[in-house]
């Protein structure tokens, strides 16, 4: 399972990868990753626990909503920042308050574990993103993901934060900021269990980024390199990214520019399927 952590930029910021990402985006990155500094290689593991039956027991006492999970969010209930889903309505996916201390508590302590349960007579893999007293508290929420009802997310519902201070809400009620604390599901086509138990933990410092426009920004310390591609070539990065998953020619939305070792690397989500995406830029094509 890959967690990043970024820290010390505007705010702290992780992402959880329940589903495989894109490899490219490991190698990309790799050379900024602090946590080597902090631990061993040995010392970060993500468990497998089996015949724990005292989960499903947890679980079992969790209100179980009527409705699915997207049919609430950003109506009932806010995400803390992003959610990411895929054409089925899995969960692939999300962005979450992760300040470095806390992340590094998580690893040292492993918070992120995975169970192997029985739940409702069916096998299921549940993998978690807290202490499991914040994971199975008994006021948590179950929302399926989709109809076919084999994947589903506890959910902590807390009192509205507001991320975004430029959504206004008109009701007297602001909606509660829904918390994903767990996922379970019985597709391990969608969320491998080797993928589950193979931590890959990326504790990156952010840099301080230059806003470009609404939807664009880059790494203040690279906006000279940027700044040197014509401006044809950047408007066709931008404009012009094959999204490797819905297969369309798109626009990057939400782009954030970063140096690497070898170029520049633009991050953001596909306008047409909302999937995370990423470009290489290498620097003979900068120079």
């Amino acid at each position: 399972m890959k967690v990043t952590s970024y820290y010390g930029g505007y705010a702290d910021m992780g992402y959880v990868y329940i589903a495989p990402p894109n490899e490219k985006l490991d190698k990309d990155i790799a050379s900024r990753n602090e946590i080597t500094k902090l631990f061993k290689p040995e010392e970060i593991q993500i468990p497998y626990i089996t015949g724990d039956s005292q989960i499903s027991l947890f679980i079992s006492k969790m209100t179980i909503a009527e409705d699915k999970f997207f049919a609430g969010y950003q109506k009932a209930f806010e995400s803390e920042y992003g959610l990411d889903f895929d054409s089925h309505g899995y969960l692939t996916g999300f962005e979450l308050n992760l300040s470095k201390d806390k992340f590094v508590e998580f690893i040292r302590n492993q918070a992120y574990k995975t169970f192997h349960i029985e739940w409702h007579n069916k096998p299921y893999n549940l993998v978690t993103f807290d202490h499991p007293e914040q994971v199975f508290h008994s006021e948590n929420i179950i929302y399926k993901l989709n109809e076919q009802e084999d994947t589903f997310v506890i959910v902590q519902l807390e009192e509205y934060e507001n991320y975004y201070p430029q959504y206004y809400y008109t009701t007297k009620k602001k909606p509660p900021t829904a918390k994903i604390k767990a996922l379970f599901s019985s597709r391990e086509d969608i969320y491998p269990l080797e993928y589950l138990l193979k931590p890959k933990f990326h504790l990156e410092e952010s840099t301080t980024v230059a806003v470009i426009n609404n939807d664009l920004c880059c790494e203040l310390n690279v906006l000279p390199q940027w700044d040197s591609i014509p401006n044809e070539d950047r408007e066709s990065l931008i404009n012009h990214y094959v999204c490797e998953n819905c297969s369309e020619v798109v626009r990057i939305m939400e782009c954030i520019i970063h140096g690497v070792e070898d170029g520049l690397l633009l991050r953001g989500t596909c306008n047409s399927c909302n999937h995370r995406v990423s470009t290489h830029v290498p620097l003979n094509q900068i120079i």
